[in-house]
């Protein structure tokens, strides 16, 4: 893995500045709670080098995608997991594009969260009657109240990638001894599992900080650092490793967190990770491509009008004559193939990702063909299904790089929101709300 790589990897997510997200998880053990927020907030965080200004936003949730969730509860107990758990967690989770994190696209629905409170019950079932992923103390399905408070150590850190808070400890206690006095020792231990399992601790993760009050700036905590890294770079919860240097409070020295890029960009995946796209290109990838397009905004291409599209599309080719259901799919795939090509199989350079004078076409699929869905089936691209062949040529029109690709250009066809976009996005310069007098239509 080229340092050049995993400098990019570092610095891109770190330019992030959109989306917020405001949640009451009051009385809710492991919901995650908001900071207060101060008079004339300015948007927190550590600078990217180079900009004073840029910080991520005060206070964001993601909601894990199928596959992260999948994961996640994978990881705790493998072998009580049901199976294919991203298969069943995407027939019902999303009512938009299943490959995102972001909850005001996945609008977690009721058949969703049925599911989740289904996998948690039947895996609590079999942590009980196996002792797997539980402490010692409780392999035989008996637990008094200190093996309660190791069932919940243990749990809340794997499901919810953290300690416990004492609020929550409080929680998750007073559940298991009303619980243990109805149903015993091995029907608390399952209410407390299922509990902790289906919180929304174990559905989001949260970018919520530590906020200074004197200047407004919420710094991310080592164990939010160390979600973001595990599931934008391996799709997965922390590992061991990265999980005690959250424990540690090391992450938010900038030496700590490349190194852990490194290691996690470096490390042998397991075979099941492995994306047969050119034997260079682990599935792994899908989560920070997914960045790209949500950090683009790529899915405002659906609603853009059709003559922006073809105006988009390059001159003489033959996607320009598609519907402008296809055509728009074209457009959104054309950022996410060229971002893979130059972090994967380029040079990884930030200028080149700016400034190239070349682009990837995505195929155009033959007669009778399926077509290849950028909005609903970029997991099939990015979690290991044959990739569709591409090819490297000169962008129309003398444009340069990722923000002069048609797909950009088209998500952001207003040049004022264009502007706005760049100013927020890059040097995270927030843009006030026209007064209520101007014309927001001439934008």
């Amino acid at each position: 893995m080229s340092a050049r790589l995993a400098s990019l990897l570092l610095l891109v997510p770190l330019t992030a500045c959109s989306g917020t997200l405001s949640r009451d998880g009051e009385g809710d053990p492991g919901a995650p709670t908001e900071p207060e927020a101060p008079e004339n907030p300015r948007p927190p965080g550590v600078p990217v080098p180079g900009s004073d200004d840029c910080r991520p936003p005060p206070a964001r949730l993601w909601q894990l995608d199928p596959r992260q969730l999948a994961s996640t509860l994978e990881q705790i107990a493998p072998d009580v997991a049901p199976a294919g758990l991203a298969a069943r967690f995407g027939r019902t989770m999303t009512l938009g594009a299943p490959f995102s994190s972001r909850p005001d696209i996945q609008n977690a629905s009721t058949p969703f969260l049925a599911e989740l409170v289904d996998v948690a019950r039947a895996m609590a079932v079999g942590m009980v009657a196996t002792g797997e992923g539980l402490p010692p103390c409780a392999a035989d399905g008996a637990a008094d109240d200190a093996c309660a408070d190791e069932v919940v150590d243990r749990l809340t850190r794997s499901a919810w990638r953290r300690p416990a808070t004492p609020e929550e400890r409080d929680a998750l206690r007073a559940a298991h001894q009303a619980a243990r006095a109805e149903h015993g020792d091995a029907g608390a231990l399952r209410v407390l599992a299922q509990r902790i399992l289906s919180a929304p601790a174990t559905l989001f993760r949260s970018e919520l900080g530590r906020l200074d009050p004197e200047s407004g700036a919420a710094e991310l905590s080592d164990h939010e650092l160390a979600d973001w890294l595990a599931y934008t770079l391996t799709d997965a919860p922390p590992d061991a490793e990265l999980a005690a240097a959250a424990d540690a409070g090391t992450l938010r020295e900038r030496a700590a967190l490349e190194a852990q890029v490194r290691r996690l960009l470096a490390r042998e995946p397991a075979a099941a990770e492995v994306a047969d796209l050119d034997g260079r290109s682990p599935a792994r990838l899908h989560g920070l491509l997914r960045f790209f397009h949500e950090w683009l905004e790529l899915d405002r291409i659906k609603d853009a009008p059709i003559a922006e599209l073809r105006r988009a599309a390059p001159e003489g080719h033959p996607v320009r004559d598609r519907s402008p259901e296809s055509l728009g799919r074209w457009l959104a795939q054309e950022p996410i193939l060229f971002a893979r090509q130059v972090l994967w199989e380029d040079d990884a350079r930030l200028e080149t990702l700016l400034g190239a004078d070349w682009t990837v076409y995505g195929r155009t699929p033959a007669d009778g063909e399926e077509e290849f869905d950028t909005f609903n089936t970029l997991r099939d691209y990015y979690g290991g299904e044959p990739r569709p062949a591409v090819e490297t040529g000169p962008t129309a029109d003398g444009r340069r790089g990722l923000l002069m690709l048609g797909g950009f250009l088209v998500a952001h066809h207003s040049t004022t929101h264009r502007g706005r976009w760049i100013r927020e996005q890059l040097f995270c310069q927030p843009v006030p709300d026209p007064p209520p007098s101007v014309d927001n239509n001439l934008a």
